[in-house]
């Protein structure tokens, strides 16, 4: 990997080489990434004393209370947009006798899903109170949900509080920035001459050096006010959590077509049994792409599991959630890198005054040769109250003696830490259950959660009956008069991240989940979702369009329904077209139908760089017919027969031509020249685009068109049509 010095060079010297050439645009484009064309802005005006002395009064959403000596700080209004991801407090009263700590931490300080009921600082004080008296030391909260590299200002701002230590619990929301110039041009150099490979190692290099300065300017400023710092190191579900299946970014030569043969061949050996064969074929993947695709790592550790060899398990699955990191392309959950972890480790030990408690070790030593799973993981990296009891108690031990405490082990502290009531604990479950499904995690996992929920209190069973007509209703969420029924609970989990969060979608494995808990305790709903499903999303009575989230959303392919999710700055980023692209050689599509009544497709799509292949469209299984395909967009109506068509859910998948062009690869490092300030190129092989996807009626003989012996019981019309990026 080159340095910064020999990036910036190697992009120095090919835009003095394109301005002795004749291709202007590139020049232009060049020297605008260098910085060289934009004006400089206006200088900003300078900082009035007041202004300062105003920030020097603001602790995260709270500012020091007005009024001669007051020392309180009470939550601005301004401010109240905010409040429900910051700990539900009022007012941060004066500082007393007692010792203060105070938590600063991301979602997984806050006790995602358990907040506010239940918290990791309502735990650590707790255990606090019951080692060293009650009242002896308070714990501050300034933990906020989706706190970034923010956290170097509130540490900053945490200061005000006069705390005797702090406790970071940080590092899983820290991702690299690439809106910066001098990283664009770095970023494309890297990308000519390494591929995505290389831009993986980048990335690396810039979050250790982005971690190591966060660390140093935060443990400086409080070794300078002989305050301690507890630095919690985040650990990950490796067992459990499953980011979905994406293809393998662009491969020199055959690279793409020989990952996709072996991906097959070891899903199939471990569907056999086969660990062996599946481990040479992941073996192989991982040859191919270096390690910048999950699939190959998963693989891999799921036969070393399956083999017993734990550590190696370990190791491949801690490089599957490290694989994702230069990858924009989908909303990838939240988690600590490897980088993270270990900048962490290295930068924290350079202050005496400073500890660790790394998670990744503590919980090895709870579990022994378990892996991480469900009992310390709601999901990808939120603790369960086992978790964060855990965690707590470390905290609680690494700080007593910085305090000037009586030490304690951290396993007798954690005897010590309260458990949620029965309530929080069934709610805080079923919200996991929603935002597991909601991520893409398989059947099994979210069935878990579903059976926790109703065995925690049998009075969630009403809301989760809710839920599901909640997400089978057309009306908007916020107006459904289930949804105001919801609401009506009172329950702050609920209104905090069900209401707040939630987007309704064709949920098919949570759906499924909440049923089948349901008929584990005498309770049968199959019927009930059947008839909801039909009476609101028939195609038979309306026409629908597959390409709206909601139906999008069912067929299990997240990179596909980036460009149509609601309300992620991740999506917005990734979106390159206004329509949808396939990174799979098959699309897979729902839709609720009535077995009666015959359907028209009506789809405009085509193939970029065809050279005259034919995709095919199956029904249920079934294939409907072949049809030819273009570069050019074209529109084809499919009637599908009443016998293909089921009552209820219906799957709809299109195969599209699955070569590849052998210059892929060139053409991805060509787009390079196009990459724009601020945005990516596309990084994925794409196999089709479709512009347009609808299923509604068909009556007999509706249509006039040509069958062929490829097409049974189909009729199909064909139209070109002029469509835009």
């Amino acid at each position: 990997m080159k340095n910064r010095q020999d990036l910036l060079k190697s992009f120095a010297n090919r835009t003095a080489e394109e301005l002795l050439g004749s291709e202007s645009r590139r020049v232009m484009r060049s020297l605008r990434l260098a910085g060289l064309l934009r004006a400089e802005p206006p200088a900003a005006p300078a900082k009035s004393s007041s202004y300062r002395a105003t920030q020097a009064e603001r602790v995260g959403i709270w500012e020091r209370k007005k009024g001669a000596g007051s020392q309180a700080f009470v939550r601005r209004m301004e401010m109240m947009p905010d409040w429900n991801l910051w700990a539900s407090v009022s007012a941060i009263e004066p500082r007393r006798a007692r010792q203060r700590v105070v938590l600063l931490g991301e979602s997984v300080a806050r006790g995602y899903l358990y907040d506010p009921q239940f918290t990791p600082a309502m735990v650590l004080e707790k255990i606090f109170g019951s080692h060293s008296g009650p009242g002896e030391l308070e714990v501050i909260d300034l933990a906020r949900t989706n706190l970034k590299f923010e956290i170097r200002q509130l540490g900053q701002e945490a200061l005000l509080l006069q705390p005797d230590a702090l406790v970071i619990f940080a590092g899983n929301n820290w991702n690299v920035h690439f809106g910066n110039t001098t990283r664009m041009a770095a970023m494309e150099t890297v990308l000519r001459d390494e591929g995505v490979p290389g831009l993986k190692k980048l990335i690396e290099q810039w979050l250790v050096a982005d971690v190591s300065s966060l660390v140093n300017e935060i443990s400086g400023t409080y070794a300078g006010q002989r305050i301690p710092i507890v630095w919690l190191i985040p650990e990950f579900n490796l067992l459990d959590w499953k980011d979905p299946a994406v293809n393998a970014p662009h491969l020199p030569g055959e690279g793409n077509r020989q990952w996709m043969i072996c991906f097959e061949r070891a899903k199939q050996s471990l569907a056999e049994g086969d660990t062996a064969s599946a481990y040479e074929f992941g073996t192989r993947m991982f040859e191919l792409d270096h390690g910048v695709n999950a699939a190959a790592a998963y693989i891999l550790g799921q036969c070393s599991y399956r083999d017993g060899d734990m550590e190696a398990a370990r190791l491949w699955l801690e490089r599957a959630r490290d694989a994702s990191i230069w990858d924009v392309s989908r909303v990838i959950s939240p988690r600590a890198y490897s980088v993270t972890q270990q900048t962490l480790r290295e930068q924290v030990r350079k202050y005496p005054n400073n500890a660790i408690v790394d998670l990744p070790a503590l919980f090895k030593e709870y579990l022994g040769t378990d892996l991480p799973d469900r009992r310390l993981f709601l999901d990808f990296c939120h603790l369960t109250a086992e978790g964060i009891g855990i965690a707590m108690a470390a905290t609680a031990s690494a700080l007593l003696p910085r305090l000037q405490r009586q030490n304690a082990a951290w396993r007798s502290l954690a005897q010590r830490a309260v458990q949620p009531a029965d309530h929080v604990k069934a709610e805080a479950f079923f919200l996991a259950a929603i935002h597991n499904a909601h991520f893409y995690q398989p059947y099994d996992l979210v069935l878990h959660w579903c059976r926790q929920a109703l065995k925690s209190s049998r009075n969630i069973a009403g809301l989760m009956e809710q839920f599901i007509e909640l997400q089978t209703q057309r009306s908007p969420m916020l107006m459904c008069k289930v949804a105001e029924q919801i609401a009506g609970t009172g329950s702050p989990l609920i209104q905090n991240y069900l209401l707040r969060k939630n987007h309704q979608q064709l949920d098919l494995v949570l759906l499924q989940a909440i049923v089948a808990s349901f008929q584990e305790v005498g309770i049968d709903l199959n019927d009930r979702l059947a008839r909801l499903r039909l009476e609101e999303h028939s195609a038979a009575a309306e026409g629908r369009n597959l390409l709206d989230y909601y139906y999008c959303s069912g067929g299990g392919q997240p990179q596909e329904v980036m460009w149509v999710m609601p309300g992620h700055v991740e999506a917005k980023r990734s979106k390159q077209t206004d329509y949808y692209r396939a990174y799979w050689p098959q699309s897979k599509f729902k839709f609720i139908g009535e077995s009666t009544v015959p359907l028209l497709l009506s789809m405009t799509l085509r193939v970029p760089n065809s050279s005259g292949e034919s995709a095919s469209v199956e029904v249920n299984g079934i294939r409907a017919c072949v049809i030819p395909v273009s570069s050019r967009w074209e529109t084809w109506d499919i009637t599908i027969p009443p016998g293909m068509v089921r009552n209820g859910i219906n799957d709809v998948t299109i195969a599209w031509p699955a070569s590849i062009q052998n210059n892929e690869f060139e053409i991805f490092v060509e787009s390079l020249n196009e990459l724009p300030e601020g945005s990516l190129p596309e990084f994925f092989p794409v196999f089709g685009e479709i512009h347009s996807f609808n299923v509604s009626s068909a009556a007999a003989g509706k249509m006039q068109g040509e069958t062929g012996s490829e097409n049974p019981g189909t009729i199909l019309r064909s139209r070109s049509v002029e469509a835009s990026r």
